[in-house]
């Protein structure tokens, strides 16, 4: 099943939107990559400094707290309500304060709880750190004083939205002092990145953790999970909103996609069933499509091709019609030729004609009474149905003249003079050559109406023969036939020996094309009349005359002719 255009073109733009989006994401991941690195290490820097200040604050805070709390006592170890009232004050929500030599609590404070039992070695001087329950304990000695202080400074960071995860490790050495809740542990990996630490902040084991030193004088650090928890979550909502706009972008170039390019197939469709209408041979269509873009140039370029085919069919119908009635009146104007090969009480007379189109410009004929022979060859200007129409009228007024015996030439060519003057209207006009032969002397009376000459060959006529051996029958010679209709008409006399052949041409013999290029001249035809005759002398007339055409025709090219050829020929045995 093929895939229509519109979804062709809608997966097209699909793919090029998606290929699209990925080149803008990476772009974007390209662009904003630094900058949330540089985020990243700002926030770094804030949360170190925040979890630095809290402590420093918080421990220098307590020491001081405990030291004016302890100093209220006046050492008698209670309480007195001045510390009571610093001790509620302050940060702090435990204390206890312990015999220096035996541990035993002097006495503790605490705002609310309780606190776990502990079971302290005694601190020799400086600070001591370790884990009872949940709290991260430090133990310290109070000058002037035998006694020593423990309290939890895990009370006093502040993680704010960060999960209180915690741990305090011994800066130089990467040791976990210990951990602010028992529910976790750390890693191999985290541990090893402690003991390689270089910078004061830093994160450690894939940005899970950060690390900071804290309170020089203690030696320690203290490590924060999840440092840069909000920095991810705002770079993964960056990206899924980003997503988001590329989908609904996706979503609205489809939709538009897909309604532009149904909009574009709809006129496509119309224009393939119009030409499967054309195909089938239905050419009265109406292309009802519009517009100035692509497709209203080819529904225009449709609607001129239909036009033009029904104008070509058109013709077509009316070439065929004219065609069919030139083949009527070619058949007519066949009727118009007597047989071409006739023979008489001593005489042969043999003829040839070839039209150069459907009807013909050349006629030739003849009529015979007790006493005469009659005959003639015309040529009307020019060819086809104009011509052909002069030939018709010739010919009907030689059927009248049939029944007028003994008429001298001059009245025949008069006849046909003023007849094809009347059917010409002076704008056709004809060449001829006439004759009258008395059967019984030979004598023969002919009319010359602007003709190509006639050629008299002696009956001891040899391919040897010079061309002067042949009698050429020229004067005089009289005006065109219908040029005017009242010409007067002069007859030549010429005295046919037995055994002479007479040969009449029209000019488009001499227009015959030749292999050379050269085509037939008047001199170069006589030669081959010549040769032909004297290898036919004996044989009948219509075998001379089909020998000599053939000689004519067998250099002519595969060309259309340019001109009627015929040709009459007269033997006297």
């Amino acid at each position: 099943m093929k895939m229509k255009l519109a979804t062709q073109f809608t997966l097209f733009v699909f793919v090029l939107l998606l290929l699209t989006s990925l080149l803008t994401l990476w772009v974007f991941n390209q662009v904003l990559s630094p900058e949330f690195e540089r985020q990243k290490e700002e926030a770094w820097g804030y949360q170190a400094q925040q979890i630095t200040q809290a402590l420093e604050s918080s421990i220098t805070d307590s020491l001081l707290s405990t030291r004016f709390i302890v100093q209220t006592t006046k050492r008698d170890l209670g309480p007195s309500p001045i510390g009571l009232e610093v001790f509620n004050r302050s940060k702090m929500n435990s204390l206890r304060l312990l015999d220096r030599k035996s541990n035993k609590v002097l006495f503790e404070l605490h705002k609310g709880g309780s606190l776990p039992a502990l079971d302290l070695i005694v601190n020799e001087g400086g600070f001591k750190y370790f884990l009872k329950g949940d709290f991260f304990w430090v133990l310290t000695s109070i000058d002037d004083y035998d006694i020593q202080m423990a309290f939890p400074i895990n009370q006093y960071i502040d993680f704010g939205d960060r999960e209180p995860f915690s741990f305090l490790f011994e800066w130089q050495t990467g040791e976990v002092l210990a951990l602010s809740s028992t529910r976790f542990s750390l890693s191999k990996k985290t541990k090893l990145l402690l003991s390689q630490k270089k910078e004061v902040a830093q994160p450690l084991d894939g940005s899970r953790w950060l690390v900071t030193k804290v309170l020089p004088q203690f030696n320690i650090g203290v490590g924060i999970y999840g440092g840069n928890t909000q920095i991810k979550e705002t770079w993964s909502r960056l990206i899924l909103q980003f997503l988001g706009i590329m989908l609904i972008i996706l979503s609205v170039s489809l939709l538009l996609t897909w309604f532009l390019s149904r909009l574009l197939t709809k006129r496509l469709e119309v224009l393939e069933f119009k030409s499967q209408q054309i195909g089938q041979g239905v050419f009265d269509i109406d292309i009802d499509i519009k517009g100035q873009d692509e497709v209203g140039q080819l529904a225009q370029s449709m609607r001129i091709m239909t036009t033009q085919i029904k104008d070509l069919f058109s013709n077509k119908e009316k070439q065929l019609r004219m065609e069919s009635e030139l083949k009527i009146a070619q058949t007519v104007q066949d009727t118009l030729f007597p047989p071409p090969y006739v023979k008489f009480n001593g005489y042969e007379l043999a003829g040839y004609y070839k039209s150069a189109s459907e009807c013909g410009g050349d006629l030739w004929g003849y009529w015979e009474t007790p006493q005469f022979l009659y005959f003639f060859i015309l040529d009307a200007t020019g060819h086809g149905v104009p011509a052909a129409l002069i030939t018709s009228a010739t010919r009907a007024v030689a059927s009248l003249f049939e029944n007028q015996p003994n008429l001298d030439i001059c009245s025949v060519a008069r006849g046909f003079n003023y007849a094809i003057n009347q059917v010409g209207n002076n704008l056709q006009q004809a060449t001829a050559f006439l004759c009258r032969l008395e059967k019984s002397t030979g004598e023969l009376n002919y009319v010359n109406a602007s003709h190509v000459s006639g050629f008299v060959l002696p009956q001891d006529l040899s391919s040897e023969s010079k061309i002067k051996s042949i009698e050429i029958l020229v004067d005089p010679i009289n005006t065109r036939l219908g040029e005017n209709p009242h010409s007067k008409m002069q007859e030549g006399k010429y005295q046919i020996k037995k055994g002479e052949r007479l040969i009449l041409v029209t000019d488009g013999l001499f227009d015959l094309e030749t292999q050379d290029g050269k085509g037939w001249q008047e001199r170069r035809a006589l030669k081959w009349i010549i040769q032909s005759a004297a290898e036919s002398k004996k044989e009948p007339l219509n075998n001379f005359l089909d020998n000599l055409t053939q000689g004519f025709f067998s250099e002519h090219q595969e060309a259309e002719l340019k001109d009627d050829v015929t040709l009459l020929c007269l033997h006297r045995h």
